[in-house]
Order: C-alpha cells, then structure tokens, then sequence
C-alpha cells in the first residue's frame, strides 16, 4: 500500500525524489522480512516497483513524443506510431523495458531487495 501511494499517478514530482522517498520503505521491507526464504518474493515486487516506476514515468511523459525521442537517444529502431501514455499495460511493453531498464533505475539509485541474502543462517554448535 505504500509502494502504491508513494507511486500514485497524480503524484508529481521527479523520479530521484519518488526513488529516494520509496528507498526508505523498500530497505525497511527488505530487512525485516530478509530472515524468511524470500528471495523470489523479492524479485517479483522488485519487478512490480519497477514498472510502478516505469508507468509514472510515462505519464510524467505525456506524450508519446517523448517516449520515442528516448528511444531513438538509446538506438531503438522503429519506434512504434502510437504509444497509450496513461495506460498500466504500457509499462510492460518492451519499448518501456528499453527506455526504463533496470539499469537506469539502478543509476538513478533505486535500492534492489532482490540482492539481499535471504534465509536465517545456520550455526553449528558443539555440544562438549
């Protein structure tokens, strides 16, 4: 529910603040729960805030003519006619996957609780 406020569509703003802001409560989550086996829980939310992210971004866009200039900036080829700015399937469209990559989340410093070590490490005791 956090993740969902913090990256609501009417939100304004810029993407290093939502990140910065979303950081604090991604840490918090993946800490508490990082004693669990939960490493796939985390990589599929981590997959779902990215493209909370990534839909932000393309409303921020508002146009699909800036959609495609990033495109074009990365070397996409083709970009398509017609891009639907506002809608969630979008953001999972592979011309988002190209100008959103993870990688350009992880420049702007979005913290990934996929890489966390998961699961309660065993201790091995002696009893002499």
């Amino acid at each position: 529910d956090k993740v969902r406020q913090l990256t609501s569509r009417r939100r304004q703003g810029d993407m290093v603040r939502v990140i910065r802001e979303l950081n604090r409560q991604l840490r918090g989550f993946g800490n508490y729960f990082r004693i669990a086996h939960w490493r796939n829980v985390f990589v599929g939310l981590m997959g779902w805030v990215r493209r909370r992210l990534r839909m932000l971004q393309l409303i921020w866009w508002k146009t699909p003519r800036r959609w495609i200039r990033r495109l074009r900036q990365i070397g996409w080829r083709n970009p398509p006619d017609w891009i639907g700015m506002r809608s969630w399937r979008a953001s999972r469209r592979p011309e988002a996957h190209a100008a959103m990559s993870n990688a350009y989340f992880a420049s702007l410093g979005l913290y990934d609780m996929s890489r966390l070590r998961t699961g309660c490490p065993v201790v091995k005791r002696s009893f002499s």
